[in-house]
């Protein structure tokens, strides 16, 4: 017989995933072809429920899924990737049959139904949004039509990605709990809902997926990372992983609970100090595989980002040990800090106090995490409006790490 290790199985903390609402069809369109375009008027993540009356035993109904139409009206997936997204059903023969997926969600607005036999018509079909039940804690409303739009948008898109995990996307090849989407969102998202017990739970996955003591890009993160690869190039990201412990503090923030960093303070500290005898104690980390992503032509030294973030994630985890009233660890945590701030003015910032690396997201970062030498805060901030205001003529130019900071 094959002997496994020992598993402990846990009762899962998080919040449940229940059916939010029901979607009705905004229109039915039949194609050329014979199939029928189904427009639920909204992107959301769910799934379809039909009723097939009378059809012969074997009749095969496929329907695809997608959020945008091509120009001649046909199902665009391309931006699918590899995800299939189809749902393939074929009929008992019975006068009545209902079905509705049950394990599986799509990310969509519109269906694509190809073999419904005779006309297809809005009480043949609907559909039911899911989402992990999260009660509403945050409204907003404004005198501007576009602006309240915009937060409609918001929360809509916080219930398409909060399926049990936080995810970044329900509906291509991808689908992961990316710890970088998880960290910029989670200020917002507690603002609109109540979701201790759901950043609870995943913040477990995330401390799962530890490997060398370093936190994931994304959880629950199933992969063991590849040998040959440097110590943590392809694994840990700034800004990422450190999503481990900037969830942590939210919670506290938010909700006044320390029991999640009690849960995981060696692991918070023991992935800051590994940063460190990776690089050979150097603070300069290099640690940062995706820097400040999608960033609009102004990237920004990868290294500034990774020992940015080990200084500020350093100083997190010791606001949060003296919230504890941990002192030992508090005092360990702030000399991190001190080390690599010291470390981080030295090499980033010119004996004068401007900034080495002159981009809107390196500035931004070390006006957030304190990195600025006191004597340059001026001109740290001079900079900063200038590149907005003249530079880029009143534009962003931050990516993934830095448009939430500037906001």
């Amino acid at each position: 017989s094959v002997c496994h290790p020992p598993v402990r199985l846990d009762w899962s903390v998080g919040t449940p995933v229940r059916r939010i609402r029901t979607l009705n069809p905004a229109s039915i369109t039949r194609r050329p072809n014979g199939s029928y375009i189904v427009d639920f008027g909204v992107n959301f993540t769910g799934r379809e429920r039909f009723t097939l009356r009378n059809a012969a035993p074997g009749t095969a109904i496929t329907i695809r899924h997608g959020e945008m139409l091509r120009a001649d009206g046909s199902l665009y997936t391309e931006n699918l990737r590899t995800a299939a997204a189809v749902t393939q059903y074929f009929a008992h023969g019975d006068k009545q049959e209902k079905y509705e997926p049950r394990f599986t969600f799509y990310g969509f607005r519109y269906l694509e139904v190809t073999g419904w036999p005779g006309e297809l018509s809005d009480r043949d079909i609907d559909a039911v949004a899911l989402s992990s039940d999260l009660p509403v804690t945050g409204k907003f409303h404004s005198s501007h039509e576009l602006v309240d739009r915009l937060f409609e948008n918001i929360v809509r898109g916080q219930e398409s990605n909060f399926l049990d995990v936080p995810t970044d996307c329900p509906q291509r090849d991808e689908r992961q709990g990316w710890s970088g989407d998880t960290q910029v969102f989670t200020n917002v998202a507690t603002y609109n809902r109540f979701a201790p017990s759901f950043y609870t739970k995943w913040l477990i996955d995330m401390n799962c997926g530890r490997q060398d003591e370093l936190y994931p890009s994304f959880a629950p993160h199933p992969y063991r990372r590849e040998r040959e690869k440097m110590p943590g190039e392809s694994f840990f990201s700034a800004g990422w992983g450190d999503a481990a412990i900037i969830c942590p503090w939210q919670l506290f923030r938010k909700y006044g609970d320390l029991r999640v960093a009690r849960q995981w303070f060696d692991n918070m500290e023991r992935s800051l100090e590994r940063q460190l005898e990776l690089n050979g104690g150097d603070p300069l980390v290099p640690f940062s595989v995706y820097g400040d992503w999608l960033n609009l032509d102004a990237p920004t030294d990868k290294t500034l980002i990774a020992t940015a973030y080990l200084a500020g994630m350093a100083k997190l985890v010791a606001r949060l040990a003296a919230a504890a009233e941990e002192k030992k660890r508090a005092e360990r945590m702030e000399r991190l800090f001190q080390f690599v701030r010291t470390a981080f003015i030295d090499h980033f910032f010119h004996p004068g106090g401007e900034p080495v690396c002159r981009t809107q997201t390196a500035v931004l970062l070390a006006l957030h995490f304190d990195l600025v030498p006191d004597r340059a805060r001026e001109k740290a901030a001079a900079f900063l409006t200038h590149d907005i205001d003249i530079t880029h003529q009143c534009h962003l130019s931050t990516g993934f790490l830095g448009t939430p900071l500037l906001l």
